[in-house]
C-alpha cells in the first residue's frame, strides 16, 4: 500500500492545482516550462462533459 501511494505521488505523476482568477489550473509538475492545463489533464472528453452538466445541479445547498 505504500509503495503503491508513493509512486501515485510522485511529482512525475502529479499535477499541482492552481486557482487562476476563480478557475482552477492544473499544472505539470516535471516539464519546464511547466504546462498548463483548463480541465483536469487525466479525464477524458466524457467525463469533462459529465463534469460541466453536473454543475447546473442544485446539489450545494444540501452539503
Amino acid at each position: 500500500m505504500r509503495a503503491l501511494f508513493l509512486h501515485s505521488t510522485a511529482s512525475d505523476t502529479s499535477y499541482r492545482v492552481l486557482l487562476d482568477n476563480g478557475a482552477l489550473r492544473w499544472s505539470g509538475a516535471t516539464e519546464q516550462p511547466a504546462k498548463v492545463w483548463a480541465h483536469d489533464p487525466e479525464s477524458g472528453f466524457w467525463r469533462h462533459k459529465l463534469v460541466c452538466v453536473m454543475r447546473w445541479l442544485p446539489i450545494e445547498s444540501p452539503l
